[in-house]
């Protein structure tokens, strides 16, 4: 599912314009971002948490030239699924092939 999907999806369920949903979820993912960005944490109770963590320095090989490129280390985003939502997809995916 994509944004446009996302957004189409939600309009239907909610009765709101797509113009409204979009300008929604954009809220929604400039928070997130703005959150990150800021080093805290965004947790969705039920969903899951978007953390910072440090990715360590490395020395990167470049496969073309195999000029080696050292890396610093840097903050990346990574999200965590909550307990239900992994359970839900588990449930869901044993349905499906059962």
């Amino acid at each position: 599912m994509n944004k446009v999907e996302l957004v189409k999806t939600i309009a239907e369920k909610t009765y709101l314009t797509r113009h409204d949903v979009s300008r929604i979820v954009d809220c929604i993912m400039g928070e997130i971002m703005l959150s990150l960005s800021s080093g805290r944490n965004v947790n969705l109770t039920r969903f899951g948490k978007f953390t910072l963590v440090e990715r360590r320095a490395r020395t990167y090989r470049n496969p073309k030239t195999g000029e080696a490129v050292d890396l610093d280390a840097i903050m990346v985003p990574k999200f965590i699924p909550s307990k239900l939502l992994k359970n839900d997809i588990a449930n869901f995916l044993c349905k499906k092939f059962n």
